[in-house]
């Protein structure tokens, strides 16, 4: 604890007295003698243990703890002083204190004296400047002890986290409460709460010790990444950071990524049709486009088909970040650092990287802008085999995103081109429902009639729902995985005027099941009527069923649920 002594701003300064029975050293000549080296030397030297709260004098006798505790109480926090373990005194220099201010020290030295083993008292003066900025590096010192405490409870929340299987924590402070919440198999759930101050302790942990950037409380918006280290693997941790200044809200994502998981192709979930035309795609010149919205695995299925890539190919990742370790590729890091004018130049010369280092295949793990579109277009119309991915709902709010030039402007004529686009799959994740706890009929008024009219009675026999109580086993989610719902969209010759026009999707569904090829609501309705997935889950995601999309498997009227 440091000690601190009152001072009255509106008194002039008066010198005190001679302080009895005290041994003192000569003060500086003047106020600011800071910057003399003599002045410092007078601060307690490195490594000396300085009391951090009163009760730690365990050898002063309780009348002596009680008189200096009221007299600390009474004097304010202007004009410190600081006592060490060894009872020495640091306080200001003798000139510069106001006469209160000498007899209150004086007073504090005296009962000090009397608990002194040595029987002598050591009284240390400086200058006031010098004790602030000692005082400051004191308070440095508790922040930064204050955040590293704080940080291991960054560290259990991640910890946790992945133990849970999460893949997305968010920590949301709102008035005065701090939630927690984890999405797990696409669930979010609250895990805990506590006050906002610990919270935005957290933040400033998060940022300074593990992002290691500079972070302000009136920082409006902020992303960064880490790496993080649990159960012998590495995990990256993409951070997202937002405040709003109109009702003090702040809320953080971390999204978590486990560098060393690159899952087999054939475990994900699509159908064996959808396996074949991905293993062909990749044999082919063009790109693999993989679309989705956030939480939708389009990463997962891209390193999941580049593990299938053969070591006797040369194999190249281009990324903003390297999210996976993958041993049969050349990866490297699209340049963000530097200088706009040395970024241009690093990413120009890897526009001609997939003739210059003779690649077979190339992965570019998402378009996200310009500058990435115009990346792709250069390799893919020199005859690259390629993958990445887009953020979007559907194929023709994708192609729509890369037609236009408010968007990634990719013109038409080369978008469409027959060396551009091989494959779209388009695909978002469910959650696989508990066996032990799903139910055989929907919990939800009207929805039990309404899916037996779509469906008929004899699909509904194996179609179960969520059971949002769950048990045990899944964690009283009712959920224990995700599976895909896909749809693979080989392009070619067929197909190509078909998908171009993106305001007539349906004539498209109608071309994937000329060719018995599953749209994405003919390959989920195939895990709902053997209860794997819930069908209200599944309209969540991707819509409602309907004959447009299921053809004559659909037996329903297209009347809407009253």
């Amino acid at each position: 604890m440091i000690f601190k002594i009152g001072i009255s701003k509106n008194k002039p300064r008066r010198r005190g007295g001679p302080l009895t029975g005290v041994e003192q050293q000569q003060p500086p000549a003047r106020p600011g003698a800071e910057k003399n080296a003599g002045a410092v030397q007078h601060l307690p030297p490195p490594g000396t243990a300085v009391i951090t709260d009163i009760h730690e004098l365990a050898s002063l006798e309780l009348s002596t703890h009680n008189q200096i505790i009221h007299m600390l109480a009474g004097l304010g926090d202007a004009a410190p002083a600081v006592i060490t373990r060894d009872l020495d005194i640091y306080a200001i220099a003798d000139d510069e204190l106001s006469h209160t201010e000498s007899l209150s020290l004086h007073r504090i030295l005296a009962l000090v004296n009397r608990v002194r083993p040595s029987g002598d008292s050591i009284h240390h003066q400086v200058t006031r400047a010098v004790f602030d900025s000692y005082r400051e590096s004191r308070q440095d010192t508790n922040i930064r002890e204050e955040t590293r405490e704080t940080s291991k409870n960054v560290e259990t929340i991640l910890k946790k986290a992945i133990d849970n299987k999460a893949t997305d924590i968010h920590l949301m402070i709102k008035r005065d409460e701090c939630y927690i919440f984890e999405r797990v198999y696409g669930q979010l759930r609250e895990v805990s709460h506590f006050n906002a101050r610990q919270g935005e302790k957290m933040i400033n942990a998060l940022w300074n010790l593990y992002v290691q950037s500079t972070y302000s409380g009136a920082d409006v918006a902020k992303d960064g990444r880490f790496e993080f280290r649990h159960s012998g693997r590495n995990w990256l941790c993409r951070v997202s950071y937002v405040y709003s200044k109109v009702n003090k809200e702040r809320s953080v994502a971390i999204r978590l990524r486990d560098m060393q998981r690159v899952p087999d192709i054939g475990s994900l979930g699509y159908s064996e049709k959808q396996l074949y035309l991905i293993e062909r795609a990749t044999m082919t010149k063009g790109m693999i486009l993989m679309i989705g919205s956030v939480n939708s695995g389009k990463s997962t299925t891209q390193t999941a088909i580049m593990k299938s890539r053969g070591r006797d190919k040369k194999n190249f990742e281009l990324s903003d970040q390297i999210e996976v370790i993958i041993d049969n590729f050349t990866q490297v890091q699209i340049p963000i650092e530097g200088s706009a004018e040395k970024i241009a130049e690093d990413r120009e010369r890897l526009r001609r990287v997939s003739t210059r280092h003779d690649v077979n295949f190339i992965a570019i793990n998402e378009i996200r802008d310009r500058e990435t579109a115009a990346m792709a277009s250069a390799m893919l119309l020199q005859g690259t085999t390629a993958i990445s991915s887009i953020h979007g709902s559907n194929w023709a709010d994708a192609l729509n995103r890369m037609m236009s030039p408010t968007d990634l402007g990719i013109p038409a004529d080369i978008l469409f081109s027959e060396s551009f686009l091989s494959l779209i799959i388009t695909q978002t994740l469910i959650g696989i429902l508990c066996e032990r706890c799903r139910l055989e009929t929907c919990p939800l008024s009207g929805y039990q009639d309404y899916f037996t009219r779509c469906f008929g009675a004899a699909a509904m026999t194996g179609v179960r729902f969520r059971n949002s109580t769950g048990c045990k086993h899944c964690r009283h989610s009712g959920i224990t995985g995700l599976t895909l719902a896909a749809e693979v969209v080989p392009v070619n010759e067929s197909n190509r005027r078909l998908l171009k026009d993106t305001t007539d999707t349906q004539t498209m569904r109608e071309w994937l099941h000329r060719h018995r090829i599953e749209n994405i609501h003919e390959h989920a309705f195939n895990r709902t009527i053997d209860g794997r997935v819930d069908p209200l889950m599944v309209e969540e995601k991707i819509g409602p069923f309907n004959r447009f999309n299921l053809f004559e498997r659909y037996l329903g009227d297209d009347e809407p649920l009253a």
